[in-house]
């Protein structure tokens, strides 16, 4: 069970995270990144929405340099 103050830190971090500046960071599976490059429905549309929040600076994606290659072989024409 979580503790009883948990909305309050986390509304505190979140506060704090605003002030100097610091998004939110997710670390994507390849997959997440598949459906966005290749318009993969149903999740395309959840996708691109992270990444438009990515554009506009309200967090960071990560991803894992293998995840480059895998995206290169599987989306190769």
């Amino acid at each position: 069970s979580l503790p009883e103050d948990f909305d309050k830190r986390t509304v505190a971090m979140k506060e704090l995270q605003k002030k100097h500046g610091i998004r939110d960071k997710i670390f994507l599976d390849t997959d997440v990144a598949l459906d966005h490059l290749a318009d993969r429905l149903p999740f395309a549309e959840y996708a691109h929405r992270l990444f438009a929040l990515a554009e506009t600076r309200e967090l960071t994606l990560c991803l894992s340099a293998l995840s480059f290659s895998n995206l290169y072989y599987v989306l190769r024409c």
